[in-house]
């Protein structure tokens, strides 16, 4: 449900992660899924290496056809892009990649743990359809390879995620990979451009959890210094296809992508949406 957390930071380093009260979301209280699972914001195997340049995707989607694939680690400033992307490309096929364990988990005075551990697929369901997110990767595999897509554009940041191995070596089969992400795995390790990515602590964006709460993230610490906001590169891209006017901050993306919203009106409690997708 996105535990409402406050960080201890020195030297750029996240010493301390506490709940911060939320009566609608966590309570008092935060998994153990977030207090111990931030190690790899500072890890030695984070991206560091930029290959190409995030222009290539527009300048190579003009040649061949292109399919997606995204986390649901992205945030809705990210998803709204990417998508905008895609669709500037004319592409195929977009795939999901996303992280469960377990079965719910609910305690009790209410407080409930979902085996879903990525924070935004809420808002991919809404804007993607949640056949399509629930789909996986299976029709992009289909299309690379069968020879009827030859561009991939791979958007993760799911840390040390088991990649589906069909997905990898249909990947291989691309004349064009570029890939962002957090941390090297087997993608990297094939990819034509690799852009260093950066985590949820590092960057401004937000997220809609289960109950449809939209809650925002802020930027706790600086990332890599190769690493560049996800939408900052996406509008580049738009912007050399000529389907954005140029680039703004990540608060104006959230206003296109949920117009009865801002980053004031979502505060730090969080702000359930109705309002539709655009």
């Amino acid at each position: 449900r996105g535990c409402n957390i406050d960080f201890t930071v020195l030297d750029n380093d996240i010493k301390r992660l506490q709940p911060r009260p939320n009566a609608e979301v966590n309570q008092y209280w935060m998994c153990d899924e977030g207090r111990l699972n931030t190690q790899y914001v500072g890890s030695e195997r984070r991206l560091t290496k930029t290959t190409g340049a995030p222009v290539e995707v527009a300048e190579t989607g003009r040649k061949l056809k292109f399919a997606g694939v995204i986390s649901t680690y992205s945030t809705i400033e990210e998803m709204f892009l990417f998508k905008k992307l895609m669709e500037a490309l004319r592409a195929g096929p977009i795939g999901f990649l996303t992280h469960t364990r377990g079965s719910q988990q609910k305690f009790p005075g209410g407080f409930v743990i979902e085996p879903d551990k990525t924070p935004n697929r809420a808002y991919a369901n809404k804007l993607f359809g949640a056949d399509a997110v629930a789909g996986g990767i299976a029709s992009v595999v289909q299309e690379l390879q069968s020879g009827a897509i030859q561009g991939l554009l791979v958007m993760n940041g799911i840390p040390d995620v088991a990649l589906p191995a069909d997905l990898v070596e249909a990947a291989k089969k691309a004349q064009f990979l570029a890939v962002n992400d957090i941390l090297q795995n087997a993608l990297v390790e094939v990819a034509h451009v690799v852009i260093p990515g950066t985590t949820w602590a590092e960057k401004e964006g937000t997220f809609m959890n289960v109950d449809g709460r939209v809650q925002r993230i802020r930027k706790a610490v600086e990332p890599p210094v190769t690493a560049r906001p996800e939408t900052q590169w996406l509008q580049e891209a738009l912007v050399a296809l000529q389907a954005r006017p140029a680039a703004i901050s990540a608060e104006g993306v959230l206003r296109e992508a949920l117009p009865d919203l801002t980053y004031g009106k979502i505060g730090s409690l969080g702000v359930k949406t109705n309002g539709s997708v655009a």
